[in-house]
């Protein structure tokens, strides 16, 4: 309930919050999923559909919505699923020992009449055994799920993180993950994710602070960076190492946090051979 109560006042939401009673009686109805978006209820309080997300492919709460009044709304759609798709991504992060390190992709669905469905799957890792690994697109799963699904709409795109959960210790970890189309097989790419703790330069690290300024720090809207040339792009995480955001960088840039509520947020200043986090 403290939860609910924190995400209400920074935040206006509309519906109505619920939250589900000691003994899971949402889950044990409708699905154990934390997403679950959409359910439409008859006059008489009993359940006609529920879906996962609200209109995401393949699902279409359009459809049910005109089932349910027997009308025709224009925005009941349904497409094959023969679409074909193309894979932008980076490959490899570095980071810091107990980092994690996000590596950012996106899936382009080429067709403009057709869905397209994406067996996404992990290979075999080759990391130490205390890393772990997750794959994120709609939402992030558990680190031992090994293959999801995703559906694209026609001309649309999703957005997708590759995870690497580092330890203490300095490493390197690999990873191959396949995307292939679920209908068309040899419409496929493999990914080889590389994620590396090993430090690029000590000396660098520790020398940073007589050559970038960071101000205002505290702040409540923004704050400038001044630096030497070292850097050319910036993360923002929260204090949980969760990434929210990324900003290309020059030699004096301004960062703006307008948007995130109070508290306290790293910032991981990247360059070709140093990296350095403030908060």
């Amino acid at each position: 309930m403290a939860i609910a109560d924190s995400l209400l006042s920074h935040y206006y939401i509309r519906p109505e919050i619920l939250i589900d009673g000691p003994c899971n009686e949402w889950w044990l109805n409708y699905g154990t999923e934390p997403n679950s978006a959409t359910t439409l209820i008859k006059t008489d309080g009993s359940v006609f559909a529920f879906q996962q997300w609200f209109n995401k492919a393949p699902e279409n709460i359009f459809c049910e919505i005109d089932s349910l009044l027997g009308t025709n709304s224009g925005y009941c759609n349904s497409f094959a699923n023969n679409g074909t798709f193309s894979f932008v991504t980076d490959t490899i992060e570095y980071g810091l020992p107990n980092d994690v390190l996000a590596i950012h992709g996106t899936l382009f669905n080429l067709s403009t009449t057709a869905n397209v469905v994406i067996d996404v799957e992990k290979g075999t890792p080759q990391m130490p055994i205390t890393w772990q690994t997750a794959l994120c697109s709609d939402v992030c799963y558990l680190p031992n799920v090994n293959l999801i699904q995703i559906t694209i709409p026609p001309n649309g795109t999703q957005s997708f993180i590759f995870y690497f959960y580092t330890d203490a210790l300095p490493s390197t970890g690999k990873i191959p993950v396949r995307f292939r189309n679920a209908n068309q097989p040899s419409n496929q790419f493999i990914v080889r994710y590389h994620g590396n703790t090993i430090s690029t330069g000590i000396e660098d690290e520790l020398n940073l602070t007589s050559s970038y300024h960071l101000f205002p720090n505290p702040t409540t809207s923004h704050v400038t960076l001044h630096h030497t040339g070292q850097f050319n792009e910036v993360k923002i995480m929260d204090a949980m190492g969760k990434f929210i955001l990324r900003q290309s960088v020059v030699d004096e840039s301004r960062i703006s946090l307008e948007e995130l509520p109070n508290g306290i947020y790293l910032l991981q200043f990247i360059g070709k051979k140093v990296k350095f986090i403030a908060s």
